[in-house]
Parts: C-alpha cells; sequence; structure tokens
C-alpha cells in the first residue's frame, strides 16, 4: 500500500434506503437477530457483529463488500459446509450445517500530512499509523459456486479460465498481440479458455476449455493454441486455492474498499433453522489508546475546516421531539418538554450539513456587553435518537 494514502472506506452490505445516513444504518443492526457486540445472547465475549435474516430487510445482503482499502492476507472457502450432528429428539439426530470460510484484509490507517504554504503535503514529520485488520467469517462454499456459475466471485481467488464476453458476436483471435494482424479465427461467445502473457492489451491464448472456433486452431508440440485475443472482452473465472483449506498469501493481494469478498453463508445453530449469516469484527494487535492520543496531538497540526466529527457534550444540548409548528420562525425552545442529553454525542459534520434547509435552524440572541450574538443551533434529526412515536432510541 502507498506509503499515508488516505483510506476510502465503504458499508459490507449497501442500504436499501435511498437517504439513509451512517446513525441510522447503526441503528438498524440492532435488527439482527444475533451475534452482537461485545457480547453475545450466551453471555460470552463476542468479538463482531451478525448481518443475518434479522438485517435483511434494511441491508442488501445478496454479496459482502471489503469495508477499506488494504490486501488480503489469508481466506479460506470450504469444499462443502461442514456439518454438526446433534441428538435433537432421541433417537433422532439432527445435523446442522455450518460455514468456516472467511477472508481477512489488513489496512493502514493514519492521519492526513498537513499541507504546505504551496499546498502540497508537508513530509517532515510521519503522522502516527495503525494496522488493524477485517474479518468476514462464514462465508459460501465451493459447492455453491460451482452450482452458479453467473455468480461473482472475488477478484483475489486466482484466475483459472476466462470467458469470452463480447457485446455481440464473436471474439476474434489475431495472430500477434495486434488489433491489425492477421485475423486466424474467431471464438463464439461465451467460450472458456486458459491463457498465458499479456502483451499490451492482449494475452496469449493457450487452449479452449468451451465453446467453438470458427476456424480449426492446431496446438504446437507443448500443446499451446496460436493466436492472441483482446483482454477487455475476457471475464476471469477465478477458483480458490485449494478450497477446505487455509490459504496464507505471502504478498498480500491489494484490495480496495467495496470490492467484492465473497457472499453470504449458511449457519445453523442447534436451536434454529439453517439461514445466510455473515460475522464481521475489525480489531488490531497495535497499541490503539495510543494511536488515538497521537492522533489528538497530530490533528492540533490540521486545519479547523478539516474537521468531519462535532462532539455535543454531555448536558449541553437537548432532545425535542418535532412539532408541525417548529420552523426557523418558531423554533425550538430550551424550557420545551424533552430530554437531557446525558452522554457525550459524536455526529457526523457531513450528516449535519446535508440536512435540507427546514431542518436546519439557527437562533442568535444578544450578549449583553458584547457584539458577538450568541448561537443556539437546532437540526432536525429523524429515525436517530427517538422513534416516530417519540420515545427513545
Amino acid at each position: 500500500m502507498a506509503e499515508n494514502k488516505p483510506i476510502n472506506w465503504a458499508y459490507p452490505f449497501p442500504s436499501k434506503e435511498t437517504n439513509s445516513n451512517s446513525l441510522q444504518l447503526l441503528t438498524h443492526m440492532a435488527k439482527a437477530k444475533g451475534g452482537y457486540y461485545p457480547t453475545g445472547e450466551n453471555g460470552l465475549w463476542h468479538g463482531g457483529v451478525h448481518f443475518d435474516e434479522g438485517t435483511a430487510a434494511v441491508f442488501d445482503q445478496s454479496s459482502v463488500r471489503c469495508i477499506a482499502d488494504g490486501e488480503v492476507i489469508a481466506y479460506r472457502v470450504d469444499e462443502r459446509y461442514p456439518v454438526s450432528e446433534f441428538i435433537h429428539e432421541i433417537p433422532r439426530i439432527k445435523r446442522a450445517p455450518f460455514s468456516t470460510g472467511f477472508v481477512l484484509v489488513k489496512h493502514t490507517l493514519q492521519p492526513p500530512q498537513p499541507k504546505t504554504a504551496e499546498g502540497g503535503a508537508n513530509e517532515e514529520q510521519t503522522p502516527p499509523s495503525l494496522t488493524f485488520y477485517s474479518l468476514y467469517m462464514h462465508l459460501q462454499d465451493w459447492e455453491s459456486y460451482k452450482a452458479k456459475l453467473d455468480l461473482p466471485r472475488p477478484a483475489f481467488w486466482q484466475a483459472k479460465s476466462y470467458i469470452v464476453n463480447t457485446q455481440s458476436g464473436g471474439l476474434g483471435v489475431r495472430a500477434n498481440a495486434d488489433a491489425n494482424s492477421t485475423r486466424l479465427s474467431e471464438l463464439s461467445k461465451g467460450a472458456e479458455i486458459t491463457v498465458s502473457a499479456a502483451e499490451g492489451g492482449f494475452v496469449k491464448l493457450v487452449s479452449i476449455i468451451s465453446g467453438a472456433a470458427s476456424s480449426t486452431l492446431t496446438a504446437d508440440g507443448e500443446g499451446n493454441l496460436p493466436g492472441y485475443v483482446s483482454s477487455k472482452f475476457l471475464t476471469p473465472r477465478s477458483e480458490p486455492k485449494d478450497p477446505g483449506t487455509l490459504v496464507i498469501l505471502g504478498e498480500g493481494i491489494s484490495i480496495n474498499a467495496g470490492e467484492l469478498i465473497g457472499h453470504p453463508g449458511i449457519y445453523q445453530n442447534h436451536h434454529g433453522s439453517a439461514h445466510p449469516l455473515v460475522h464481521l469484527e475489525v480489531f488490531s494487535c497495535d497499541d490503539v489508546p495510543g494511536f488515538i492520543a497521537q492522533s489528538r496531538a497530530w490533528a492540533n497540526r490540521l486545519p479547523a475546516d478539516q474537521k468531519t466529527l462535532l462532539k455535543v457534550y454531555k448536558g449541553a444540548s437537548k432532545l425535542i421531539a418535532h412539532r408541525d409548528d417548529i420552523n426557523a420562525g418558531n423554533p425550538p425552545k430550551l424550557s420545551d418538554n424533552g430530554s437531557q442529553i446525558g452522554v457525550d454525542l459524536i455526529i457526523p459534520q457531513a450528516l449535519l450539513d446535508g440536512l435540507p434547509a427546514a431542518n436546519k435552524i439557527q437562533v442568535k440572541t444578544t450578549v449583553e456587553g458584547s457584539a458577538t450574538p450568541n448561537t443556539t443551533y437546532w437540526w432536525r434529526l429523524d429515525g436517530l435518537f427517538a422513534d416516530e412515536n417519540g420515545n427513545p432510541i
């Protein structure tokens, strides 16, 4: 990964709601049937969160996406789901499938460099750095992928073959890695082939697994077919390395935020039915409190306009249920009925800035002996701190 490259982030499962924000999505995660953080339903330590049938109504859980830029360092894809056997109703044995498939991704997080007078990054000092990991567990088995050939596969799997994916018609086989070279044959759309070394926008044709060629291509003494094909019309058909075993990648494979990790696997507890489930957790082996303290000190070097979070201190504000008569001409009052905020709140500034004008009210009051008025800010935040009946969440 590039030194101090800004890290991009993405949701593992995008929201099905068009206008949702990060705090609402956090609230929706409480809909999960189990697998809470930091303790599970059995009262024991649970280091991650679950996305299951309870969250499926609000999240698109058709596939799992990487949460941040990083590199895949290990994975396992079950050949087929293992099964637990236990006595259900004597003498009946219950067989419960579960997934041990996972992907482990390594990430590096650093605060940004302060800007120089010319606008470039000031690289005289190195910002603090944290290595952390994201772990995606209970992923789909290999048998399921083989049964659904059109299901997208992760890019970090090894490409064993390629599918000809032209808009219409076939794909020309050229004598050389050049679009103007002699046309030897044409591969049918949907043909599955193997290739070797790339040369520019072309790859060397090795063999045809399925599909047809318009003209016969004769293999050489080593069994390799002649010709080159354009790589932009090929879709990789990747396969995991050694299904059913742990794969540790000596050199991590780069992955970007939002790219495919895999698909939810099947999991069944002894007291329930089999259902799709993903366990996601984020952890670090570094000194996280130390990194936070160093980052706070580093943040003092950065301009105020780069601050992205608003902290509302305990007791400094109030939650008042919205009324139809509240507007800029008739703003809420601290004397109105409501709940005093009893904890510190951290709210993304982008969420507040993105609210419609009617949901942001400023009230200026004169301060005796000062030319600067006191400003009180009111934001209408639907569905974040109270439900539609005004009950606190």
